[in-house]
């Protein structure tokens, strides 16, 4: 009987326990890379933006599996992908609450399930409303609806990233990516200019 635990367990634990990147792209890629392979594979040319240290690209009406991004931006820093941000803006309630579903159980089963799982809703609301109702909860700031990955949590490494879902009161839904060990550096890069420009 032991042996047969260890045996369902071990699969679950040793599948795809580290975020190693995004859209066919390793956290680290460059720009130039991330720009040939994405036209190679998909067939999409992006719009760039560039600061100093930062390059985003922006790719519209990008495909996520079966689902379509109004926009996808990869974001970069020193020439290294650190985060991808995909927005989706369905046309009714009813295909928010299906694509937000569809997403968080094509994530699951391609990793594990959410550490982080909610679905809050303030009086007069409840998550047994009809979609449109729990939509207007969520627009008007009465609800939030969203989960999460987070692979340090999950293995034994560090700073492996974070995959989080939202559906957001701005009328849409947002999946990041975020590389953790990148990502880190970024934002105490921001933390440190936000200090020294108070």
């Amino acid at each position: 009987m032991r042996k047969l635990i260890l045996g369902l367990l071990i699969p679950v634990f040793t599948h795809a326990q580290k975020l190693e990147g995004v859209w066919e792209l390793k956290w680290g890629t460059s720009v130039d890379s991330a720009i040939t392979i994405i036209k190679e594979s998909k067939g999409y040319t992006p719009q760039l933006k560039k600061t100093d240290t930062t390059v985003t690209l922006i790719f519209m009406n990008s495909k996520w599996g079966f689902e379509t991004s109004t926009f996808t931006r990869l974001e970069f820093y020193k020439d290294k992908l650190y985060s991808a941000i995909a927005f989706f803006t369905p046309d009714t309630p009813d295909e928010y609450f299906k694509l937000y579903t569809a997403l968080k159980n094509s994530i699951t089963e391609k990793y594990f399930t959410p550490q982080m799982d909610k679905e809050e809703f303030s009086q007069p609301f409840t998550k047994d409303d009809p979609n449109n109702k729990k939509m207007y909860a969520i627009l008007k700031g009465y609800a939030h609806v969203g989960c999460s990955w987070d692979f340090s949590l999950a293995s034994k490494f560090e700073n492996n990233g974070v995959i989080a879902l939202t559906i957001t009161n701005d009328s849409g839904i947002i999946l990041w990516y975020r590389d953790g060990n990148i990502s880190n550096i970024v934002s105490k890069q921001v933390d440190e200019k936000a200090k020294k420009d108070f």
